[in-house]
């Protein structure tokens, strides 16, 4: 009905007061049953609702920028679902972003309205709904603009820069002003990494020109505005947001160098670009001066900037690694007992780094592993009083003390470990990695981790019996392997699976018993659906065990089958397999045995189940499964063919299926529903693109048909002559649909825009 009123603002204001009734009261109850003539219907939950709201507000936005900015905010603030919260912000950006269209119509009064809306409220309402200002901000000061024009058969994506003016101008000092504002009010450094992306959107301009020198001016000025505030907050800064900060000005730096080399002005902004550079030069010296931080730099992070990254612009490529280790071996000759407090200070600094990647300490790894291997006693006492933080990096102090010649340091700390379980995992870990092999630890190390129900060292100890398992060097990993796995699996844990699947160099597939086989299936049975690592397990296994492999899908079937409810949807079977089909494809006599008997249990529900299995087994029908199947067609029952079919309705019409078919309408062309079963088979399709898609797809059925009027059996001619008829027919069908659509899509959109 929206699209039918000639008021459009009107309307909206009527609207939005009942959008948000409707949203609240969702909230407040559960689904109320619809009562139809059908029967009873289940009612609308609340992020349904809510999800429909926005959708309405967002189609609208235009009508009412600062009307629509304020439903949003209150359907965020008491919004639980984060997915629903994520849609809110969406909008809000799409609301807040430059658009060709609406900036022709009004100019940048959409985001002077909304960036005056946030300046206009109190600092506890805007850090209520932070995020939403935040996206506010950022679209605010960013320098693209951007336009879509739609047509029947084509739409048109503008891209280019806002335009400079006073306005424009006005509007980004108050985002700046605001982010400024909502920086000092951040609580950790999470909130401070936002603001800062924020920010950083100020200094870009479009990569794609033109773009004005007013905006490059402008984009310029403003960079130096945020590199002046974060210099004078660097005492209070953290080394984390340092190394990030200079990492980032680095590189507005040589940007802003390469425009102060512009002799004659052409770009008519050498002035600012040389502001820039002073401010970023002013800041790097200000950090630098704090030593701690500048060797707190060369042990940790990935954006780390050292002095000849400011001379030289491929630094990080040639020289960032030689540089790195050179200081670090340098402070390790450091190192001694009457500085060896200042050093604990700094590596626990380095230590309480937080990262949820792989490269922020791999030279803080190897400066550890070093330091215990050249002074073992530091090292030593150092771990003897490390804080939970840097027990995380005990795997590297136990790596450089096994490698000194001090045994008695090295077995001390061990036992001490043990005594403390502080870190049981890191020690699995450190066992795991070393040459030195202690098999009889290794076991205790175990029974402490089971009695401490401490699963990840329990995984730890399996993946040690993983690796060991079948040599002569630890004669119980059968054992050690037994009892970690019979605990991970009365906890339902199959993590160890993720650091097991790319061990190749091991004896454990070759030397695996059946019992040992059962436990592994039973592992992977936990888990929710096969993703690669577990695939890879189950590729060994099935080189030495196939039939434990079919009946471990056999096993997940049946779990399928019972609808287990989960918030994690359990997936009994992947969409296709990437090496497992290979192992498993080389009987298929044993993939037809499997399929029948599940069959048998289960024939309504087979083809989307055990038959979709087994054609991703053999996914082009093979011609030693295609023979296998042609003489299960010609010996069996009518059980064994419609077996066959369920599992070619997964095929889309594969040629490759064509051998056995034929034997089918050979043998039952009497019977209506095997043949429409068939056919169903033949016209299977899968994706198809483009308007004529589905009729191409129906010629090249056809086309494919035109050999079956050439087999010698009568039967095969018949179906062939009557298929291929009705596909002329639904190619017909289907040009006729596409131009009826086409027709319809230029009367709704060859005579607007936008």
């Amino acid at each position: 009905a929206i699209p039918n009123y000639d008021d459009l603002p009107t309307a909206y204001e009527g609207l939005r007061g009942p959008l948000l009734r409707a949203v609240i009261a969702a909230r407040a109850g559960e689904p109320i049953p619809i009562t139809t003539t059908y029967g009873n219907m289940a009612g609308f939950k609340a992020d349904t609702v809510t999800k429909l709201v926005i959708e309405i507000v967002e189609s609208l936005r235009y009508a009412d920028g600062i009307g629509t900015l304020q439903l949003l905010i209150d359907i965020y603030k008491d919004e639980p679902n984060d997915g629903i919260c994520q849609q809110i912000l969406k909008a809000v950006k799409k609301l807040a972003a430059y658009d060709i269209t609406v900036y022709r119509q009004v100019g940048p009064k959409i985001q002077q309205a909304l960036v005056v809306h946030l300046v206009e409220m109190s600092p506890a309402e805007v850090d209520y709904i932070r995020p939403i200002a935040l996206a506010i901000w950022s679209k605010a000061v960013e320098s693209n603009i951007t336009g879509s024009t739609w047509k029947a058969d084509s739409v048109v994506i503008s891209n280019g820069a806002v335009p400079v003016s006073e306005q424009l101008i006005e509007i980004r000092d108050k985002a700046l002003d605001g982010l400024f504002a909502a920086y000092d009010r951040s609580v950790d450094d999470a909130q401070k990494r936002l603001i800062l992306a924020a920010l950083d959107t100020a200094t870009r301009t479009p990569n794609q020109p033109p773009v004005s020198n007013e905006l490059i001016a402008t984009a310029l000025k403003d960079a130096t505005r945020i590199v002046s505030f974060m210099t004078a907050r660097y005492k209070t800064t953290s080394y984390e947001l340092l190394q990030h900060l200079e990492h980032q000005f680095l590189y507005d730096y040589f940007r802003a160098k390469s425009r102060t080399e512009d002799p004659e002005n052409q770009l008519s902004c050498k002035a600012e670009a040389e502001v820039l550079v002073t401010a970023i030069l002013n800041f790097r010296d200000k950090i630098n001066s704090d030593s701690q931080f500048v060797q707190y730099k060369v042990l940790v992070g990935f954006e780390s900037v050292y002095p000849g990254h400011w001379s030289q612009r491929d630094f990080n490529r040639t020289g960032s690694d030689p540089y790195r280790r050179e200081e670090a071996n340098r402070y390790i000759d450091e190192i001694n007992a009457e500085n060896a407090s200042y050093w604990f200070d700094l590596i626990e600094r380095c230590a309480k780094t937080k990262s949820n990647d792989g490269a922020t300490f791999p030279a803080f790894y190897r400066f550890l592993s070093m330091l215990a291997e050249a002074k073992p006693e530091v090292a030593d006492n150092i771990l003897a009083c490390a804080s939970e933080d840097l027990c995380r990096f005990l795997p590297d102090f136990l790596k450089g003390l096994s490698l000194n010649s001090r045994r008695d340091i090295y077995e001390r700390a061990l036992e001490r470990e043990l005594d403390s379980a502080r870190n049981l995992a890191g020690v699995a870990q450190h066992l795991r990695h070393t040459d030195v092999v202690m098999p009889n630890f290794t076991a205790r190390l175990l029974k402490h981790a089971i009695d401490l129900e401490d699963a990840q060292a329990v995984t730890g100890c399996l993946l040690f019996a993983f690796v060991h398992y079948g040599t002569d060097e630890v004669p119980n990993a059968d054992t050690l392997f037994r009892d970690a796995l019979n605990f991970l699996n009365e906890n339902r844990d199959s993590r160890w699976v993720w650091q097991a699947w790319f061990l190749d160099d091991t004896q454990f597939y070759e030397k695996l018993t059946q019992e040992r086989t059962a436990q592994v299936i039973q592992s992977l049975g936990y888990l929710r659906r096969v993703d690669h690592d577990s695939e890879q397990i189950l590729l060994r296994l099935a080189e030495q065990q196939p039939d434990a492999v079919w009946d471990y899908f056999a096993t997940r079937l049946d779990n399928d089958a019972e609808d287990i409810e989960s918030e994690d949807h359990f997936e009994a079977v992947p969409y296709c397999f990437h090496g497992l089909e290979g192992e498993l494809s080389k009987d298929p006599l044993l993939a037809i045995s499997k399929g029948l008997s599940w069959f048998n249990a289960d024939p309504k529900l087979f083809q989307y189940r055990g038959g979709r299995l087994i054609s991703i087994v053999f996914p082009n029908c093979t011609t030693k499964f295609s023979e296998a199947l042609v003489e299960l067609v010609k010996i069996g029952s009518d059980t064994e063919t419609d077996f066959v079919l369920a599992i070619f309705q997964n095929y889309e019409g594969e040629a490759s299926t064509f051998g056995v078919l034929k034997e089918i309408v050979t043998r039952f062309s009497g019977d209506d529903s095997k043949m429409n079963l068939v056919s169903g088979v033949i016209e299977s399709t899968g994706v198809v693109s483009g308007e004529l898609g589905l009729a191409e797809a129906y010629r090249n059925m056809k086309d494919s048909l035109t050999e079956w009027l050439t087999d010698e059996r009568s039967e095969v001619k018949a179906f062939a002559k009557k298929k291929i008829a009705e596909l002329d027919t639904m190619i017909a069908s289907e040009h006729r649909r596409a131009e009826t659509s086409q027709a319809m899509r230029r009367l709704n959109y060859d005579h607007e825009e936008g």
